[in-house]
C-alpha cells in the first residue's frame, strides 16, 4: 500500500498514520541540497523504528539539475549498497525516472506484502 506525506514540520502529527500497513518506504531528497541528504539518516530512523522490515528506496531528486549537485552520486551508491535500500535518480520537473521510481516501489512493496503473508501463514499459532 503506497501513501504519500511531505517533510513538512505542518505534517508530522500525521506521519505516525501513514506507517500503519506500510509496505514500501521511499525517500526523497534534493541532489541540489546538501542539509537534504543530510536529513536522510532522519527520515530512515523513523521509518525503521515505526516499520523495520519494509524496503526503502532512497531517491536523489533533480536530476534535471545534475550540474548543480552538491552530493556525489557515488556516495549516496555507497550508502545504500551499506544499508541495502535502493536507490534511484529522478527529476520530477522533467518526469525522469518518476515512473521508474514508482513501478519499482509498486514492485518491492507487492514483493513484501506477499512475503509477510506468506510468513504469516507459515508461523500463525
Amino acid at each position: 500500500m503506497l501513501k504519500y506525506t511531505g517533510g513538512q514540520e505542518m505534517f508530522t502529527y500525521l506521519r505516525p498514520k501513514y506507517y500503519a500497513g506500510a509496505t514500501c518506504a521511499v525517500i526523497v531528497y534534493d541532489i541540489t541540497n546538501q542539509s537534504s541528504s543530510d536529513e536522510i539518516e532522519i527520515w530512515v530512523n523513523e521509518v525503521v523504528s515505526k516499520c523495520p522490515d519494509i524496503p526503502i528506496v532512497v531517491c536523489g531528486n533533480k536530476f534535471d539539475l545534475n550540474e548543480a549537485r552538491s552530493i556525489e552520486k557515488e556516495v549516496m551508491l555507497e550508502y545504500t549498497k551499506l544499508h541495502k535500500f535502493d536507490y534511484v535518480e529522478s527529476s520530477a520537473l522533467s518526469g525522469f525516472n518518476v515512473d521508474k521510481l514508482f513501478h519499482h516501489a509498486r514492485r518491492l512493496s507487492h514483493q513484501y506484502g506477499d512475503d509477510m503473508l506468506k510468513f504469516r501463514k507459515e508461523y500463525s499459532l
